[in-house]
């Protein structure tokens, strides 16, 4: 058997100086593309580099998203929340004014009692006395308080 050049050349026949060269132009082409593939495979910081690129890019792809459908999915949330919060506002609005009467009211009653003579206090204080004062006459006789 003979070389796979020779049994192209048999079955077509001669062929002319151009072919040839066109044929060269061609391998010299597919070696260069070859070289090259061959070439990437072996710089691994490079194909390091590209992978790396690559997947920062899904992730940013990814990030994009799910912001996007964050987003999306937050617009019926705020409405949900928006009326939910009306009925409490609306409660809120209407007793404010009570309770803030009512807070005026009891400051208003504090102010009195601390503006008022302090017959009170004065009065504790002279319970007070007295409890002492008995207490020092029954530990003078003897007696047990």
């Amino acid at each position: 058997m003979t070389g796979g050049a020779d049994e192209v050349e048999q079955t077509r026949g001669p062929r002319s100086e151009e072919e040839i060269r066109a044929e060269l132009v061609e391998l010299r082409e597919e070696l260069g593309e070859t070289v090259e593939q061959l070439a990437h495979r072996a710089d691994v910081p490079a194909r390091l580099k590209e992978r790396k690129d690559e997947t920062l890019q899904r992730a940013k792809q990814n990030v994009e998203q799910t912001r996007a459908v964050l987003v999306e999915q937050s617009v019926p949330v705020r409405a949900a929340v928006a009326e939910k919060a009306e009925p409490v506002l609306a409660t809120v609005r209407e007793k404010a004014p009570v309770v803030e009467r009512t807070l005026q009211e009891k400051a208003a009653a504090m102010a009195r009692i601390l503006r008022e003579p302090p017959t009170l206090v004065a009065a504790g204080a002279a319970l007070a006395l007295l409890l002492l004062i008995r207490r020092g006459l029954r530990r003078r006789r003897g007696t047990r308080p």
